[in-house]
């Protein structure tokens, strides 16, 4: 299994999370983990670094965009209306990068139409 102490590690230092903060997010970290584990193209590659990346990469992204969700600040003074948003553009950039270092250790999801 690709190692949680390791993916940890990566989204602490992403994301400048302590390992208090990481304690409500353990379970979308073990899902990021294991959805990465079952998609290598042979489990050799679980201590691959690129595998570990992509897995702290996913826990990252949804952990971002989960903040984004709960920290949208708004208010409005007369005709004035102020928001404030966490976008979770950053992380998606992370993770689009990750997923095309990885592309030699997962698997290939698309499919060839080949003919009627």
């Amino acid at each position: 299994m690709i190692s949680k102490e390791n993916v940890l590690e990566y989204i602490k230092t992403l994301g400048g999370f302590s390992d208090d903060d990481l304690l409500k997010y353990n379970s979308v970290i073990d899902f990021s983990i294991m959805s990465t584990f079952e998609n290598l193209k042979d489990k050799s590659f679980e201590k691959d670094e690129r595998a570990v990346f992509l897995s702290a990469a996913k826990a990252f992204y949804y952990i971002a965009f989960s903040l984004y969700c709960e920290n949208v600040y708004s208010f409005t003074a007369g005709d004035v209306s102020v928001t404030e948003q966490r976008s979770p553009e950053y992380a998606g950039e992370i993770l689009d990068k990750a997923y095309a270092a990885a592309g030699s250790v997962i698997k290939d999801g698309g499919f060839a139409f080949i003919g009627v």
